[in-house]
């Protein structure tokens, strides 16, 4: 069995982010210590605790790019004709044959900018999308993982009109953000929480209940909304301060179990061979799911038709499952929330 992974990230810290949304999560400093034989860590970068996994995407540094710090954005690559640039948005789209998003560069699963073009589970469907009108899609970059958060990329992209829509948001009910902007969400297209990974002795176990009647330690997220529930139901447990540690923890047998969000699962089966899965079946229980949306301007009420019918056709059709399952992330349809 080869537990190595194929890479590490040692200098990341939790930054407290929560994707359009504030999910009641802090932000964590990490102590940033070396001893005598380390050279100090380089940089930092940002992950998030509810919406997918924040790491440093190929061939792009935004906080390193003097184009991008000044404003510059990688939106409408061919001119806009001016009988065009005060119409709605599809019909827009429909004109020039194209459909813009906004898409974090450093958002795996969900968007990543790659050396060669963009990659990601939000941008698969926006191409899905579009392939099916015979149009193309265009990317307009954000940085969504820095500490002047969400507001700042909306304010930079969506508000001026660079974008027709918003990636990879997660409805949490507390969605300050996207009222302030007036934007309004799609309807949701998946669903996201989280879930049990298991391994060695505890690969009999399905349920939190049987992880707390055998005593089996389990690995949690800090600061994620899981602490919280394994505190409260007095499950033994080894807290991690980050996605990459919680993993780390399993691959090194620190743990049997772990309770992952699904975003992370996607950077698992990409950057580790390993033998624990997620329990067979596992749903997420209410208060530990999501449901993931775009966002759009409220003034485009047309656009925002035409991407909810997308969205249930692709669904409907299971290409929806086809694209996610792609990425190693479990697919589960919108939850009932």
């Amino acid at each position: 069995m080869n537990k190595t992974p194929r890479k590490s990230s040692p200098g990341r810290f939790v930054g407290g982010r929560v994707v359009g949304m504030a999910l009641a999560c802090m932000v964590a400093f990490a102590s940033i210590h070396c001893d005598a034989q380390e050279k100090p860590i380089e940089k930092l970068d940002t992950e998030i605790v509810v919406g997918g996994q924040h790491g440093q995407a190929a061939g792009f540094n935004p906080m390193h790019d003097r184009y991008w710090l000044g404003g510059y954005k990688e939106s409408f690559t061919s001119e806009i004709p001016e009988e065009l640039r005060n119409v709605d948005a599809l019909t827009r789209a429909t004109k020039l044959k194209r459909l813009v998003a906004c898409a974090d560069a450093w958002f795996y699963p969900f968007s990543e900018r790659v050396e060669n073009g963009a990659s990601g589970i939000d941008l698969d469907i926006a191409r899905a999308i579009a392939s099916r009108q015979g149009w193309r899609v265009e990317v307009v970059w954000a940085n969504t993982g820095s500490f002047a958060g969400i507001g700042r990329e909306f304010r930079r992209g969506i508000d001026k009109g660079y974008c027709d829509f918003f990636t990879g948001l997660v409805i949490t009910g507390d969605d300050d953000q996207v009222e302030k902007h007036k934007l309004t969400f799609t309807r949701p297209y998946l669903g996201l929480g989280f879930v049990l990974v298991v391994q060695g002795n505890a690969v009999h176990v399905r349920t939190l209940d049987e992880i707390k009647r055998q005593k089996i330690k389990i690995g949690v997220l800090m600061f994620s909304p899981m602490e919280e529930y394994i505190r409260v139901n007095a499950i033994d447990h080894e807290l991690y301060y980050q996605n990459q540690r919680l993993i780390d923890g399993l691959v090194q047998g620190e743990v049997q179990a772990a309770i992952l969000w699904t975003g992370a699962l996607a950077t698992l089966k990409r950057d580790y061979q390993t033998e624990f899965n997620m329990v067979p079946g596992y749903v997420p229980a209410k208060g530990q799911r999501w449901n993931g949306a775009w966002a759009i301007q409220k003034k485009e009420p047309e656009l925002k038709r035409f991407l909810d019918e997308q969205f249930e056709a692709l669904l409907k059709d299971g290409e929806m499952k086809r694209i996610v399952e792609r990425y190693g992330m479990p697919f589960y349809p919108p939850f009932d929330q």
